[in-house]
């Protein structure tokens, strides 16, 4: 009897696993012209190259200070702020742990008058969300110092001055209505990887004191009795929180190992991501394509090579088409994996795709926030 179903135009090498889908479209190879498998539609136009050459490329610094004189904006008046976590919460959007709230206090005992440099004899200036419990600013805070290759997972503290690596700190969260799982360093002038230091800034604060002493990876122009001085009273805060608050100093806790578990793909920047999987399994799917082959489709895309450019291109779109069925199906961290690989590979180039994938992928998710930080962050300078 003669098949009456129609052709899927990806035929045995479709990506879809919806049932109903299987069952309406014929997926057999010998039916199928192999031209059908580059076919895109007509009325998908790329964007031109200006709209993808935006604002990134016209500038040089590597984060946003939305104001060069932060005196002169508005601030908020602290004083009559009787509940300081909730006032942060309304503000950012998302809540703060209680090592946040506990290391400004820290911080307060080594100088009441100007926390914000309370740690500047180790290189260490608070920053980001800081600016406001701190300082007052109105400011938006979604994009607040945050670094050109920070994801919208990833939440800049505490900035090391004069670092030759851009060296950050920050919180990462994968859900903004969950806490902070953790706490990294990022270095985007070395490469876009995100290293877990602990899931506390106690415990990742403790990790760089040690570096700096130990002199393996960071270097420090203040003599080495001083940087010695904020250890003890570091150690000596430590040591009283425990009679309350413990945080631990470890750079791999419980709380880590127990992510890690979770973690569905690691992506570029190698933190990794964490979609909700159901009882059948749908959430994520693998991209068909190894790490080592994106990077190699990024970089011919971002070459002046225009054949070659128009090949990586064509493949960019399949996977995206692929991305597409996923989310019929309720797979949404391959889009979030791809989209996350694309913008950590650092080419302004790709971030047409970027603002395409990841918004809707946020969205999908239940991480609106994430879609507006994203959205904003493309418009970004990009480091020179």
């Amino acid at each position: 009897m003669e098949n009456k179903r129609p052709l899927c135009k990806y035929g045995d090498k479709c990506f879809r696993k919806n049932p109903n889908h299987l069952k309406n479209f014929e997926h057999s190879s010998n039916q199928l012209n192999n031209k059908n498998l580059n076919i895109k539609t007509e009325n998908q136009e790329l964007p031109d190259k200006s709209e993808m050459l935006d604002l990134l490329t016209k500038k040089s610094e590597n984060c946003i200070e939305q104001n060069e004189n932060l005196d002169k904006i508005e601030k908020f008046d602290l004083s009559k702020i009787s509940d300081m976590k909730k006032f942060v919460a309304e503000i950012y959007k998302m809540e703060m742990p209680d090592d946040f709230f506990q290391f400004l206090e820290f911080c307060k005992s080594l100088n009441e008058s100007d926390p914000k440099y309370a740690l500047i004899d180790i290189g260490i200036e608070l920053t980001g969300i800081f600016d406001l419990i701190i300082r007052g600013y109105k400011l938006d805070y979604r994009v607040h110092a945050r670094y050109f290759l920070d994801p919208p997972e990833f939440q800049t503290v505490l900035k090391v001055l004069n670092s030759p690596s851009d060296a950050h700190f920050g919180y990462f969260r994968d859900d903004p209505d969950e806490l902070p799982v953790f706490v990294a360093i990022s270095e985007p002038k070395l490469d876009c990887k995100i290293n877990i230091r602990s899931d506390n800034l106690f415990g990742a604060l403790n990790w760089y004191i040690d570096e700096l002493i130990s002199g393996r990876s960071y270097k420090i122009e203040s003599c080495m009795e001083k940087v010695k001085k904020i250890k003890a009273s570091f150690d000596l805060w430590c040591e009283k929180l425990k009679s309350s608050k413990s945080f631990s100093l470890s750079v791999k806790t419980p709380r880590i190992k127990s992510r890690e578990k979770k973690v569905n793909a690691k992506t570029f920047h190698s933190a990794g991501i964490v979609v909700p999987l159901d009882s059948n399994g749908f959430g994520y799917r693998e991209i068909p394509e190894t790490y080592e082959k994106q990077k190699q489709l990024f970089r011919i895309f971002c070459d002046k090579n225009k054949e070659a450019k128009k090949h990586a291109n064509d493949r960019i779109q399949e996977i995206i088409t692929l991305i597409q069925f996923a989310n019929d199906e309720i797979d949404y961290g391959m889009g979030l994996e791809f989209g996350l690989n694309m913008f950590c590979y650092g080419d302004v180039g790709l971030h047409k795709f970027v603002k395409i994938l990841l918004p809707v992928t946020y969205e999908l998710l239940g991480r609106s926030l994430y879609a507006e930080i994203i959205s904003e962050h493309r418009l970004l300078p990009k480091s020179s």
